[in-house]
């Protein structure tokens, strides 16, 4: 420890040293007083026994020898105390010494003229000046600091305290450094203890976390997407500049759970559930909505997120970044405008066959009806009207055109455009599609047949669209058996449960597609028809139904007999 310390830690001046002459005195007074006090008694005692003439002599001697064996006794005793006294006084002394050296923190006594008047071995080695003791304490302080730090010294001496008061003071280097101290005053009100901590290496990182985090709103500021900060309550703390250029708001009413006002009514509820039920998970966020611009307007964007960590690995918050996908929705609107355009195109192209399958339905019933109408009309030119017998053409002609109303119920499906799922089975969907191509089938010799699986399958489907890419599928093997002129033509169809699927299966018995073709047997316009016999978009249609609007598989592959189209649709299905 340092000198000033030393000497301000020991008990010299507390009058420690002093004490053995005082209490020599002290005894040195009781004893004369309780000597003369019993001199009248032990005279008399003398004198009687023997009238010894020397009494006076004898009497001094005994005074002088008692009070110094007196004093000599109490002394001696009082000073074995007095010695161990003052060894524990240097044993605490040196503890206490060995504890401020041991400090990291400076430790400085300053009186109220400003001179350091006690330090550690900390204070010691920073000091840059030759000599310590009794010089100002301010010198140690960087110029610009030194009229603050004077103000605080002097406001402890008045009563006050402070704490963690920063400045620059020297350091081991000899250089100037940021310090923390903490200054507290004395019992006596006359030093000042000061303790001083070197915080240049938390200046440094903090003013660098500052000036990194400066940089990185900088960056997220001159970001071209709007980007967002949630805290771990999902309360929203930060938006960048991108952010407010793009909807047009004010920070203040964007911070918290201002930001869902921004999001247009239909899907901010959904959007908010989402979020927190992922940032409940702390997982990766993604979502589609509509997103109000400083136009006025509702653009759709797409919003990422992701779960924010610190360095140590600790959760505090989410962010993410908007894109803008307005225009990829347009073209996906527009997209789905041609595609509803060429399943028209594609209906129309096959209203040919349709109205052919329709005749050939119709021919037989109109057939019987006028034959029906023509005997009515004989027995009435021949004026031989029997009422049974009139009654059972009309009954019969009743029949037939209740036939015919059927089919044009079966057939109207086909050409209704379908808004909505409905819920049906698979097997009236292939089952209906059988009835409406069995005519032109029969017609042309060829033998259709339906195998369904075990387990009945219903789901939700847009039930004219399917029908459409099963009859064009169906249509698609008829022409191919047709053309090559297969002896004992037929076509097999298969229902099955797979898993979370319906799988439909076409087989034919043509031989199979080439295989230089058959990959392109879906690409629009690609047809092996003349252009009379066909357009190319039958099969591409039923691939675009099946996999865009059912979220199915639409695939075709060759077997030992001919060629198998398989569709496979889920039965939970994510949208239209």
């Amino acid at each position: 420890m340092g000198k000033k310390l030393s000497k301000l830690l020991s008990c010299s001046e507390c009058g420690i040293y002093k004490y053995p002459i005082f209490i020599s005195v002290f005894y040195f007074a009781i004893a004369m007083v309780w000597i003369y006090a019993t001199e009248s008694i032990l005279g008399n005692f003398v004198a009687e026994l023997a009238h010894y003439r020397h009494y006076e002599t004898a009497k001094s001697i005994f005074f002088i020898a008692a009070s110094a064996f007196i004093i000599f006794y109490l002394t001696l005793k009082n000073n074995v105390k007095l010695k161990a006294y003052l060894e524990k006084q240097n044993i605490d002394k040196e503890e206490m010494a060995n504890f401020f050296n041991a400090s990291l923190d400076k430790i400085v006594m300053v009186s109220k003229d400003g001179r350091i008047v006690g330090y550690n071995e900390a204070f010691l080695h920073t000091w840059p000046f030759e000599v310590l003791d009794d010089t100002l304490f301010l010198d140690g302080i960087f110029q610009d600091d030194r009229e603050e730090m004077g103000a605080e010294i002097q406001k402890v001496f008045e009563g006050g305290r402070t704490v963690d008061f920063e400045n620059r003071f020297f350091n081991n280097e000899g250089k100037y450094a940021w310090h923390s101290w903490r200054i507290s005053r004395s019992s006596d009100g006359q030093k000042a203890y000061l303790v001083g901590r070197n915080i240049s290496r938390q200046k440094e990182y903090t003013n660098g976390l500052k000036s990194e985090k400066e940089s990185c709103l900088w960056l997220l500021d001159n970001m071209p997407l709007p980007m967002w900060k949630n805290g771990i309550d999902g309360g929203c703390e930060y938006l960048n500049k991108a952010w407010f250029d793009f909807t047009g708001t004010a920070t203040e009413t964007q911070l918290g759970d201002g930001w869902v006002e921004t999001i247009h009514p239909d899907d901010a509820q959904l959007c908010y559930n989402s979020y927190m039920e992922a940032l409940g998970k702390e997982e990766p966020w993604s979502m589609e909505y509509r997103l109000l611009h400083r136009d006025g307007k509702y653009r759709w964007v797409c919003d990422n997120g992701k779960p924010l960590y610190s360095k140590e690995g600790e959760y505090v918050g989410y962010i993410g970044a908007i894109y803008d996908i307005q225009n990829r929705k347009n073209a996906e609107e527009e997209l789905k405008k041609k595609e509803e355009l060429l399943i028209v195109q594609s209906r129309f192209a096959a209203m040919g066959e349709m109205i052919s399958m329709i005749a050939h339905q119709w021919r037989q019933p109109i057939t019987a009806i006028g034959m029906s109408v023509n005997n009515m009309l004989l027995d009435v030119e021949i004026d031989d009207i029997n009422k049974e017998t009139f009654n059972s053409h009309l009954k019969g002609i009743t029949e037939q055109v209740q036939y015919l109303s059927k089919t044009i119920d079966d057939f109207r499906s086909f050409f209704k455009p379908n808004i909505k799922k409905e819920l049906a089975s698979a097997s009236d969907l292939v089952q209906k599609s059988i009835k409406m191509i069995a005519k032109s089938y029969e017609n042309n010799g060829i033998q259709i047949s339906f195998e369904e699986g075990k387990e009945r399958v219903a789901l939700e489907i847009h039930f004219g669209e399917l029908l459409q890419s099963l009859i064009s599928i169906l249509n698609n093997a008829k022409d191919v058996l047709v053309e090559r002129n297969i002896k004992n033509p037929i076509v097999t169809v298969r229902t099955l449960k797979e898993g979370a699927s319906l799988r439909i299966e076409i087989e034919d018995n043509a031989g199979g597609i080439e295989e230089s073709i058959i990959d392109k047997v879906f690409n629009p316009y690609f047809t092996t028809k003349n252009e009379k016999s066909g357009t190319g978009l039958g099969l591409y249609m039923a691939k675009i139904i099946i996999e865009k609007h059912h979220a199915g598989e639409l695939s075709v592959r060759n077997t030992q007999n001919g060629a198998l189209f398989c569709i496979e649709i889920p039965l939970q299905q994510g949208g239209d």
